[in-house]
């Protein structure tokens, strides 16, 4: 009989549906925290939305998950001043790890120019920590409060270089972390390259807490001295951007001074993307060769019944209850075993309704050349569908042997690039005092998000409007989608920027118009245009021979469709999936029944138009 009970017991390691799993012994019953790796981030949905946690005996576990924040604090440094240019900073006796300089400054109205800064455990022997103007982040009456962020370092002295005679002091402190850190390293990344400029695209983990960045630049422009052969940039400028709802929003900005290592602070909240966008800018195209993340720990906290192996649980398409109440002063801090292969849950995968009965105006066939029967596609919209669907894109559908194929829909943060160019002219327009550029987009009806202005770095202060034009309207006159003050005071090599953010579909045509005054027009203009990604997350179907998979658009009194897939929601997004695109583009999708006769009927009809005008011309002669 005992025995027959402990069959019914399910060991946590038996369990199927997930594609991921990792188990960790808890020695008693209470609060426990268990920190998550980067392989875990990767492979579960953002948020933790397929996350499960198994007690010993099979039961789910209500669960929070959390970021945990490293402890900082504050050290005062005594200085003394070195020349006219430098000031040596003395930490303490006790040598512990620090990672920012605060300085309170007595002169609130000076422009802080490019600082170098270097660190010595024992005042003989100097190397370089960092290069850069400091943040500024405000200060009391009388008083500029900067700070300057550098690499960790225990060393004892620091010595802060100023490139003209450096102003009065009124405190100094460095700041320390303790605590857990996420870290990892990527060598290289995807970046585009020009002339002055280097634009790269970063991806971590969606939802994390960015502490810090640690960029290493190197670049094409002065001779580095001593070492014959490489080249180093001078003055870099940077931006770092994150992707917040289809739109770019600034996390950080200024200028560096020549190569090395190079940090940004992050900020205290999460990234809802996955995607940061950093741009360098300065002569001979500065370039990042590798980076170094520090994210807060994300942690799984429960609390645990009793003692035994529990188990962490992803990659499926269900998640856990989150439990509610407020955090534990206290935690048992377990790390959980390597990351174990599972089985994945098996899709839904049945055909939808019949299409019979509606036409569509425009189709395309997609291809998946990876999948099989029962994987996970994702399909990405090109911009020609937007331009044949509605504007909710509640027409669209998949089909396959005329049946659909039900799929979930989804908005990632990051935009897309729609159009623009790094160069335009403006031109005249038609108001006096005012110049103007037009930038054709690839399709109408796309859903626009923010546009983006960059001018040579030059004192700027001047109207903008943002204008979407219909180039079939009698008028063309435009209706006005964004206007701002695009306000610019340079810090070269960084250009100017604006950045204006727009809303709902747009035509074919848009423009930019700039009130320029009395001011001469710009030489040249950078515009690029980014609108909101779509995906289609789909079962691939077992297809008959010759059969194919097409997406569906152009069916006006079409309602959204409401598929069971989709209630699974972002829990998809964890499970593991193949990569699907529009195979071939056109507009010779489903014909209604009476498409078929248009060409006969056309023929026939002509061709007794020409029977009749030669018995009249005979009969007439």
């Amino acid at each position: 009989m005992a025995l027959a009970c402990l069959c019914l017991v399910q060991p946590v390691h038996a369990l199927d549906g997930f594609a991921y799993t990792r188990d960790f012994e808890v020695p008693a019953a209470g609060w426990v925290r268990v920190p998550l790796d980067i392989a875990a981030l990767r492979h579960m949905a953002p948020g933790g939305a397929d996350l499960h946690v198994f007690a010993p005996g099979g039961e789910s576990i209500p669960f929070r998950l959390s970021a945990t924040l490293p402890e900082s604090a504050s050290r005062p440094a005594q200085v003394k001043k070195q020349g006219d240019r430098a000031w040596v900073l003395d930490t303490g006796a006790d040598p512990f790890p620090h990672e920012r300089l605060v300085l309170d400054l007595t002169t609130p109205e000076i422009a802080i120019p490019a600082l170098r800064l270097e660190s010595s455990p024992d005042r003989e022997t100097w190397e370089p920590l960092a290069s850069a103007v400091p943040v500024r982040l405000g200060g009391a009456e009388g008083v500029q409060r900067v700070a300057l962020t550098y690499p960790s370092t225990s060393h004892r002295f620091l010595r802060l270089l100023w490139p003209t005679a450096s102003p009065a002091l009124a405190s100094a402190a460095v700041e320390t972390v303790a605590g857990p850190l996420l870290t990892f390293v990527i060598q290289g990344a995807p970046c585009r390259h020009a002339s002055s400029a280097s634009i790269c695209t970063l991806e971590i983990p969606a939802g994390q807490v960015l502490r810090r960045l640690t960029v290493e630049v190197e670049g094409a422009g002065r001779d580095a001295g001593r070492n014959a052969g490489r080249k180093e940039p001078g003055a870099v400028g940077y931006r770092l951007q994150s992707a917040v709802e289809s739109r770019w929003e600034l996390l950080a900005e200024g200028v560096w001074e020549g190569a090395g290592r190079h940090v940004l602070a992050g900020g205290p909240k999460p990234m809802p993307g996955s995607t940061l966008r950093l741009e360098l800018h300065g002569p001979g195209g500065p370039r990042a060769i590798g980076y170094v993340f520090e994210l807060a720990v994300p942690t799984v906290l429960f609390q645990a019944p009793g003692p035994g192996q529990y188990l962490l649980a992803y990659g499926g398409i269900r998640g856990g209850a989150v439990t509610p109440g407020d955090r534990p002063a206290e935690a048992l801090w377990l790390e959980p075993g390597p990351e174990k292969p599972g089985t994945p849950p098996q899709l839904p995968a049945g055909p939808g309704a019949s299409l019979d009965r509606i036409r569509f105006s425009n189709g395309w066939d997609i291809s998946a050349p990876d999948a099989k029967p029962g994987d996970l596609v994702r399909l990405e919209l090109s911009s020609i569908v937007y331009g044949a669907a509605r504007e909710d894109l509640g027409d669209l559908r998949l089909s396959a042997g005329g049946r659909q194929i039900p799929f979930f829909r989804w908005s990632p943060p990051d935009p897309a690039f729609a159009a623009g160019d790094p160069g335009l002219r403006p031109g005249v327009s038609d108001r006096p005092g005012e110049s103007r550029v037009v930038v054709s987009l690839p399709s109408e009806g796309l859903p626009l998000t923010q546009i983006h202005l960059s001018a040579a770095a030059a004192p700027l202060s001047r109207p903008v409007t943002v204008l979407y034009v219909d180039p079939d309207h009698r008028s063309r006159s435009g209706q006005a989608a964004a206007s701002s003050t695009w306000e610019c005071s340079p810090e070269p090599p960084l250009p100017c920027r604006a950045r204006l953010d727009l809303s709902g579909t747009a035509p074919r045509l848009l423009t930019v118009r700039l009130r320029d005054g009395d001011n001469p027009r710009l030489s040249t203009l950078g515009v690029s245009v980014w609108r909101r990604r779509d995906v289609l997350l789909f079962v691939w179907p077992e297809l008959e021979k010759d059969a194919a998979v097409r997406l569906l658009a152009g069916a006006e009194s079409l309602e959204a469709p409401r598929y069971d897939l989709a209630s699974l929601g972002p829990a998809l997004l964890g499970h593991p999936w193949q990569t699907a695109e529009i195979r071939r583009a056109g507009a010779d999708a489903e014909k209604p029944w009476w498409g078929r006769w248009v060409m006969p009927l056309g023929v026939t009809i002509a061709a007794a138009w020409l029977v009749w005008l030669l018995r009249r011309i005979l009969s007439e002669a």
